[in-house]
């Protein structure tokens, strides 16, 4: 049988597996930046060519911008005016409401 000394058990962080296969180490090396600069340099166009045909294939959603600047016109959010709305409201803003509630515009609900 042979001895075995503590510092023959050294453990290399490459090979440690207690963290889900991730190195123990947090930075990252500059040979590592230098690889992904270069990657991303060399993969630019094809990225944007990409994000292009992606554009091209999907809808955007509607903005608020957009349907304010003409593109649509925003519903009203609200069809309904409640009585402590009316009555919690300043006067001049109460007589507009009460006003759209005879019209027709809106509707009241106790």
């Amino acid at each position: 049988m042979t001895d075995v000394h503590m510092s023959d058990l050294r453990i290399d962080d490459n090979s440690s597996r207690a963290n889900n296969g991730q190195s123990a180490r947090t930075e990252t090396s500059p040979e590592r930046k230098e690889y992904l600069r270069r990657y991303y340099r060399e993969n630019r166009e094809r990225a944007r060519e990409y994000q292009r045909q992606y554009s091209l294939k999907h809808k955007r959603k509607a903005r608020a911008e957009d349907l304010i600047f003409g593109k649509g016109r925003r519903e009203k959010i609200r069809s309904i005016f409640h009585q402590g709305d009316i009555m919690q409201s300043p006067t001049e803003k109460s007589i507009k409401m009460l006003d759209q509630i005879l019209k027709g515009e809106r509707f009241f609900t106790m």
